[in-house]
């Protein structure tokens, strides 16, 4: 039989399996033809749960997602795409949300010169996921007076509990 010298590996079988320490012996050594499955890293192993999309063609902020109060969401890609008229004033376009407690994150951010048309899309994955904080909402920004801009704004992600 092989000996578990891993400290880390050690907790997780503990942690994962819920092994009470006072009444239960921790597995210290794993068997010939046992083979152990486990996740290295199981936030980046989870499928993605959450896709909303919202379409705007007016000025100001418009709420994507409002992430859950009682889980844990990953933030596992953005996708944008924007459409406007040369008469269009807007300058910018940016996605917003809050990480680690700060509210007000850019997330994306598509740059527009002004009194130039333009058509972009922008895919943003997130190979490592980000942890956005609880219940704060997911908010895409475009500011214009005049003219016309046609914005989609997708957020792809997942939840933990």
């Amino acid at each position: 039989m092989a000996t578990i010298y891993n400290s880390e590996l050690t907790k997780e079988i503990t942690d994962g399996a819920k092994i009470q320490t006072s009444h239960d012996l921790v597995p210290t050594q794993l068997a010939e033809k046992v083979v152990p499955v486990m996740e290295v890293n199981p936030k980046l192993l989870k499928y993605c749960n959450i896709l909303k999309q919202v379409n705007s063609s007016s000025s100001g902020n418009t709420v994507i997602y409002t992430t859950p109060a009682n889980k844990d969401f990953y933030l596992t890609c953005i996708v944008l795409s924007t459409q406007t008229d040369a008469t269009s004033d807007g300058t910018s376009l940016n996605i917003w949300g809050a990480i680690r407690g700060k509210t007000g994150s850019n997330l994306a951010f598509i740059p527009k010169l002004a009194s130039t048309a333009i058509h972009t899309n922008l895919v943003i994955p997130f190979p490592v996921p980000i942890l956005l904080e609880k219940s704060e909402n997911i908010i895409l920004t475009q500011t214009f007076s005049v003219g016309a801009q046609n914005t989609s704004a997708t957020v792809i992600g997942y939840t933990v509990d």
